[in-house]
């Protein structure tokens, strides 16, 4: 019995707790920035709760998008394509050529006279 009445009484006694700072941030302003941030928040936490989900009394000061952006119609595959097939590059439009040197390190240039005569059979054009 002794357990019982323990129980009940730490179990009233937060409740109690739980309602006097409910009423304290309901009903008393303070000059404190900290503690007003807290206040606003819990008031309008406590008006969101008892409204329930259901009601739409509740305003958000921030903008809200509640359309969908209309999106263009969905456009086939065949029709995205390009038509006309992509003509092949040449060697020289390639952009330039790379080879390796005696070092093994690779350089790049933008044309095959660039290349010293001795490294011309190795240089490979870009791709």
């Amino acid at each position: 019995m002794k357990r019982l009445f323990t129980a009940s009484f730490w179990g009233f006694l937060f409740l109690g707790l739980l309602l006097a700072t409910d009423q304290l941030l309901l009903r008393i302003e303070l000059p404190s920035s900290s503690y007003t941030a807290l206040r606003t928040f819990y008031v309008d936490f406590r008006q969101r709760l008892i409204d329930g989900p259901g009601d739409e009394k509740t305003t958000i000061n921030s903008p809200v998008v509640t359309k969908k952006p209309q999106s263009p119609p969905p456009v086939s595959v065949r029709e995205s394509l390009p038509t006309t097939s992509p003509e092949p590059t040449s060697s020289k439009a390639s952009g330039g050529y790379f080879y390796a040197d005696e070092h093994g390190e690779l350089l790049f240039v933008d044309r095959l006279d660039d290349v010293p005569e001795e490294y011309r059979d190795q240089a490979q054009p870009l791709q």
